[in-house]
């Protein structure tokens, strides 16, 4: 005896694996505007480092290389510019690039999900979060690398969360199709079962 019984048709709604880190955002533009704060209105230390506490300078101007005013240092002190001057410059640089970097995955994210990969972005924003946290940290205790460092760890923090979010919502959609596909020898041996309680039933008649 032949079942007239089909298997339902499961459908299951396209959702685009980037569309899985968007509810992280938020946390991510919190971040970015606290390093916009700290580097356009945040006092930093000058390099090298005044010997009076409270004399600061912006970030802008210790990307130049400016000085408090007026300058407490000797002579060849002020001129004391080598390698690893040079290379401390290139860093406070490298942070408005990570923070343009940043809004731009940001914008990108929003404007053309379904072609961007999620785990790439949230990737991207854990190496932008460590990289400024690291940036923070070794410059001092002053308002603007604290600043820094606490954005850019939110940064860090929305990456991370946004990469175990999407992993385990890939992993769910995959349980969920393995658990909602019935195999063949199922609905063979359902419909033996269907055919012998119907035999049953004709010979108890």
């Amino acid at each position: 005896m032949t079942s007239d019984f089909q298997p339902p048709h499961t459908t299951y709604p396209h959702r685009h694996p980037a569309s899985m880190i968007l509810t992280v955002v938020p946390i991510v533009v919190l971040g970015l505007l606290m390093v916009t704060f700290a580097l356009v209105a945040a006092p930093w230390p000058s390099d090298p480092s005044a010997p009076i506490a409270d004399q600061t300078v912006s970030h802008i101007e210790r990307l130049r290389g400016k000085q408090p005013e007026p300058l407490p240092f000797p002579a060849e002190e002020e001129q004391d510019k080598n390698a690893a001057w040079y290379g401390r410059r290139v860093f406070d640089g490298m942070i408005w690039l990570l923070v343009v970097a940043g809004y731009l995955s940001v914008l990108a994210l929003w404007r053309y999900p379904q072609w961007l990969s999620a785990t790439w972005v949230s990737l991207a924003w854990i190496m932008l979060g460590a990289v400024g946290v690291l940036y923070g940290a070794l410059i001092g205790l002053y308002p603007g690398p604290i600043l820094t460092a606490g954005g850019f760890a939110l940064v860090l923090i929305g990456g991370g969360l946004g990469w175990t979010s999407q992993r385990a919502g890939e992993h769910a959609t995959e349980k969920t199709k393995r658990d909602n596909i019935w195999p063949s020898d199922t609905w063979q041996n359902s419909e033996q079962n269907t055919g012998l309680e119907h035999n049953g039933t004709h010979s108890v008649a």
